[in-house]
């Protein structure tokens, strides 16, 4: 599977990356995120881009703080 990085094409800066629809579920040893990304901005070649992409991040506690 690819990271973002290597999926995302580069950008002429400034480039657009916004979350949307943030929901966040956290317990005491796990948590749990998604949201909507829309990114996009300026190729190198000057054509426009823009997308959304569906994210979900899973988090687990590893020591007691």
């Amino acid at each position: 599977m690819e990271s973002f990085d290597e999926w995302q094409p580069p950008f002429k800066a400034p480039s657009l990356f916004e979350l949307e629809e943030l929901n966040i579920t956290a317990e005491r040893y796990t948590g749990f995120a998604h949201c909507h990304i829309k990114c996009g901005g300026t190729l190198l070649d000057g054509k426009e881009v823009r997308d959304t992409v569906r994210a979900i991040f899973c988090f687990i506690k590893l020591e007691e703080s």
